[in-house]
């Protein structure tokens, strides 16, 4: 269910008398424990989350600089229930706090009581290691392509015949894995590039394109050029994977999940205004021989290095191919 928490807390405000907090329940139809609340002091913008008492101790609270956290009591929906408190301490971080609500509401609404911590827990560490990994500046150029690459394969991947829920789940590279997309022991590692030739792709780890645990491996290169107009961009790109998902839930609640851990907030849209079109997309199998490196002596760590496009091509295969290995029996025909 999608709820405008902007709208409910603007009505709390206006409600709001100075001297005591406000609160609504987040569906009037119903109770599910979950509460927005304007605050006092200072119409503070807050969500109140019911927990069992037992569980009050065992969540780890969160440390995110402008929100707070406590534990409160309230008179209902039972009488002293206790409830997770979060809140908005500084207005700058209203737009953040917005979109965090927004998603351990979406987490937490299918679950009741006996399970709500443990979600809701596993909600603060991903805003933890969203904060931690990508602050509040947003993406960087080379990242906000790296996501676009990725978007634009599982894209492809869902209008190849894999499912919802299976292309969703196969998306790794939102998380730091190794390889940006795996199923079924396949792995995809999607790379783009702007540059000119000799063009090259900059691998992160020598686990990157090691191939031992899996399957299968293979890594495909997206080469775009970034245009003014008629290209596609990242919130673009957002929009069209969530237009696939539409019709399954929990395909599209993992999807949201996957897009915070990969950095991405709607509210910070605006400023991923680019638009690339794709020059070449280039498939290669990574087996025997691939100009790679897999192995470094003990005591060498944080590989990075570069590959050159040119060096990968004798193990050069198509799209089709590489997607019909990837999807498995059921795969639409691709170019």
């Amino acid at each position: 269910m999608q709820h405008n928490l902007k709208t409910y807390w603007h009505e709390l405000e206006e409600r709001y008398a100075g001297d005591e907090g406000v609160y609504r329940r987040l569906d009037l139809e119903k109770e599910t424990g979950i509460r927005i609340a304007i605050l006092s002091p200072g119409r503070t913008r807050a969500i109140l989350i019911e927990i069992l008492p037992e569980d009050a101790s065992a969540l780890m609270p969160p440390r995110w600089r402008g929100m707070g956290f406590k534990i409160i009591s309230l008179a209902g929906p039972e009488r002293d229930a206790k409830h997770v408190c979060l809140y908005v301490e500084n207005p700058e971080h209203r737009s953040v706090f917005t979109t965090l609500s927004s998603d351990i509401i979406r987490t937490l609404e299918s679950s009741d009581l006996t399970s709500r911590i443990k979600n809701l827990q596993n909600c603060f560490n991903r805003w933890s290691r969203f904060f931690e990994r990508w602050g509040q500046e947003g993406l960087s150029a080379e990242r906000q392509r790296g996501l676009f690459g990725e978007l634009m394969i599982l894209e492809t991947l869902l209008r190849a015949g894999l499912s919802p829920h299976d292309g969703v789940s196969s998306w790794k590279g939102s998380s730091g894995a190794y390889q940006d997309f795996v199923h079924l022991g396949a792995a995809l590692e999607v790379k783009t590039t702007i540059l000119k030739e000799p063009r090259k792709v900059t691998i992160s780890s020598e686990k990157q394109l090691d191939d031992a645990d899996l399957e299968s491996l293979a890594l495909i290169v997206l080469t775009l050029n970034e245009v003014e107009s008629g290209g596609i961009s990242l919130p673009n790109s957002v929009v069209t994977v969530r237009q696939l998902l539409e019709n399954d839930g929990n395909a599209s609640s993992i999807f949201e999940s996957s897009l915070i851990e990969a950095g991405y907030l709607d509210f910070d849209a605006d400023k991923y205004s680019k638009q690339y079109t794709i020059r070449s997309t280039e498939v290669f199998d990574i087996r025997s021989g691939f100009p790679r490196i897999v192995s470094v002596p003990p005591g060498v760590g944080d590989l990075r290095y570069t590959v050159t496009i040119s060096a990968c091509k004798p193990f050069e295969k198509t799209v089709g191919e590489i997607i019909r290995e990837f999807v498995g029996e059921g795969a639409n025909e691709q170019d």
